[in-house]
């Protein structure tokens, strides 16, 4: 039963004539709304959109209840052969005309009610309509994949000569929204499966290279190799099915459409997918996909030629974006394995020694303007940074781990500058410019002082913390909140005049920068009740942790001597 007839029958009895006007007057409704039978309108995106399949079954339903005709307005034969889904009325509608002709005539408002009919295509192909032209089947296979007939593909993919690697993403795209919509149609699997193996085999790319073109930087050659992969919209059922058909290699250099020419348009699956997932909103299905690639040997440190950082991080920060927004570090657990890998970037920034590692950007509060909201700061306090701090004191002695976290958070505290990829989402597809090799050194001339005060820092806290027998939380509450403090008194540089210098060298100074960093030294707003020592679960890798350390006048324990 279709989601319309549902939705009707629920509130009306069609065995009722005196009820068959509250069918006419959803109809009416509904061609006022959308304007015309037809896919191609601003109303697609609820019932359209979402549900086009049981649109044109419902539209079926009624005429068989009634002659509607009149109140469709339409004198066409062949479309109301097609809304009423009469296989004898379009047999005779179809057999005696031109095909050139008719396949001409076919507009939109044809294709998109034929691609729901399978009965009708069919027909089509034993009177050898797909036999005289292409066009007519890639278009009702596009219609039949917009609209989610799966049955309608089948037939079609066996006539269209080849698939395109972007019709290969709409077929993903359909199967994903199938399955979604699953509540209000039976979603058959295996067919859907078919479908995908049927297109793999016909699968070409959307334009073909004269040779092999090497991007300047790459550790790889990027071919005209045809990677089901770099779908936009992989599935899991998708991913499979290439898998199956023999398609292994998952770090394949591919043409990407759309991706910004200026950071050159060669990139990895893995790349591609993770720097699309929505923000605040991974769906379960993205990070299933990216686990499955990672799985199957898709290389999650394959570095960007000219954005010098790679998937792994781009996958961190959309992870504990997504733990601190929906408050749920699930998302961080999944790649775990990412966080204790030693495998850093290419970035130039003191933030991260040697390049920037994963576990240390886990600890930056900056790069998304979510983090200076109250629910991001918030959510940074007490979902994102308990998580990371459980995973140091699991890996104690990991002293790389530890070290890469007191870099980052000494790093902002001190509100020094990033030179790095910490805002890598908005480089790509926003505005923000990462500062040249030549500024970036001019920033670190400039911020000399503070950079040797900084490296010092660290040095002390690494050394604290190895002599350390309490959790990282009773640490960096006692010992690191404490000695900043200190050093925000000893201070005495002018922020004003170097960040004047800053300006005049054309650096945008990061609003949220200096917001967030200006914040972490409020004692109003930093205080010991940000970071608790106590925490009911006994299970440390979801919270807190119970210590026996009375109040924080002991200066033993401060100093790091138990």
């Amino acid at each position: 039963m279709g989601f319309w007839q549902q939705s009707l029958e629920s509130n009306i009895d069609p065995n009722k004539r005196g009820q068959w006007h509250l069918y006419r007057d959803v109809l009416y409704y509904l061609a006022q709304k959308s304007g015309e039978w037809t896919l191609n309108n601003s109303w697609r995106h609820w019932i359209l959109r979402q549900h086009a399949q049981e649109f044109y079954d419902m539209i079926s339903t009624m005429l068989k209840l009634e002659n509607m005709d009149s109140f469709l307005d339409e004198d066409d034969p062949l479309l109301l052969a097609i809304l009423r889904r009469s296989r004898s009325e379009f047999e005779a509608c179809i057999s005696n005309s031109d095909h050139a002709l008719l396949i001409c005539s076919l507009s939109g408002r044809y294709m998109e009610a034929l691609a729901t009919w399978p009965q009708a295509l069919g027909v089509m192909r034993s009177i050898g309509f797909f036999d005289d032209s292409d066009t007519l089947v890639n278009s009702l296979w596009q219609y039949a994949v917009q609209v989610r007939s799966v049955e309608s593909i089948e037939v079609l993919t066996r006539f269209k000569k080849h698939i395109a690697s972007l019709e290969w993403s709409y077929l993903d795209e359909a199967w994903i929204m199938a399955r979604n919509m699953a509540t209000t149609r039976e979603v058959d699997e295996m067919r859907w499966a078919g479908s995908f193996d049927a297109a793999l085999a016909k699968l070409q790319p959307d334009c073909l290279m004269d040779s092999s073109i090497e991007d300047e930087g790459c550790d790889q050659i990027a071919t005209s190799t045809i990677s089901p992969y770099h779908s936009y919209s992989l599935s899991i059922l998708g991913a499979e099915s290439a898998w199956k058909a023999g398609f292994r290699d998952l770090n394949t250099l591919q043409w990407e459409d759309g991706w910004p020419k200026k950071y050159g348009n060669f990139i990895t699956p893995l790349w591609s997918f993770s720097h699309q997932s929505a923000v605040y909103n991974i769906p379960k299905e993205n990070v299933r996909v990216i686990i499955w690639l990672m799985d199957h040997g898709a290389n999650p440190f394959w570095i960007h030629p000219k954005l010098l950082t790679t998937p792994a991080h781009n996958i961190v920060r959309r992870a504990k974006i997504r733990a601190a927004y929906k408050a749920d570090v699930s998302s961080m657990s999944m790649f775990e394995a990412l966080l204790l890998s030693r495998t850093r970037d290419r970035c130039t920034c003191f933030c991260s020694k040697h390049g920037c590692c994963c576990v240390g950007l886990t600890a930056s509060k900056t790069g998304d303007p979510f983090y200076e909201t109250l629910q991001g700061k918030q959510s940074m306090r007490h979902i994102v940074f308990p998580y990371l701090f459980g995973v140091l004191d699991q890996h104690k002695k990991e002293h790389w781990m530890s070290s890469a976290v007191f870099r980052m958070m000494t790093f902002e505290k001190l509100s020094l500058t990033h030179t790095c990829c910490y805002r890598i989402f908005s480089e790509i597809w926003g505005d923000v410019q990462r500062p040249t090799a030549e500024k970036a050194q001019d920033i670190h001339d400039i911020q000399r002082d503070d950079i040797k005060l900084f490296e010092k820092l660290v040095t002390e806290f690494a050394a604290k913390w190895a002599a350390y027998n309490k959790p990282f939380v009773t640490f960096m509450n006692r010992v690191w909140k404490k000695r900043m403090r200190q050093v925000k008194e000893e201070r005495r540089v002018d922020k004003e005049s170097y960040q004047a210098e800053l300006l005049r060298m054309g650096v945008t100074l990061e609003k949220l920068n200096e917001a967030s960093t200006k914040s972490d030294f409020s004692d109003e707003e930093e205080t010991d009740s940000d970071w608790s020592d106590d925490y009911e679960s006994d299970d440390g890798r979801n919270g807190w942790y119970t210590t026996d350390e009375e109040g924080e006048g002991n200066d033993d324990a401060e100093d790091g001597s138990i």
